[in-house]
């Protein structure tokens, strides 16, 4: 995320396609087609490939892999002023989640200097 994001040259760098992607000043239209302010800032969103029903920890291993070999151009998005975060979301929940994150995993993602966030919305 951020002001000079440029979704094509994060892209490029990483060699990945966005799940969902955009710079800033583009339109912000809702599904239902309310018009709302443009963007304030880019953002290049990438979700893994893994089935949403798979585990949380399934899913993260799958993202960390993806950026493994691209630690220099995540330090490169950092010294552009840009931020990244890995973003576990769960909305809905009408019954307790528990998940667990093995240390393997832990160290993968620091390795990669990106911060690990919760969101978590009951129903």
């Amino acid at each position: 995320m951020g002001e000079s994001l440029d979704p094509d040259h994060i892209s490029k760098e990483l060699g990945i396609t966005p799940t969902y992607s955009h710079r800033k000043g583009d339109t912000h239209i809702s599904p239902a087609g309310r018009r709302f302010s443009n963007r304030s800032e880019g953002i290049w969103i990438f979700e893994p490939t893994a089935e949403s029903h798979c585990s949380v920890e399934v899913q993260l291993h799958s993202l960390a892999d993806a950026l493994k070999d691209k630690r220099q151009s995540l330090d490169n998005f950092r010294v552009e002023g840009l931020r990244m975060d890995f973003l576990v979301g769960i909305t809905g929940m009408s019954e307790p989640i528990a998940f667990s994150i093995d240390e393997r995993l832990l160290s993968k993602i620091a390795g990669l200097g990106i911060p690990l966030e919760f969101d978590l919305y009951p129903s």
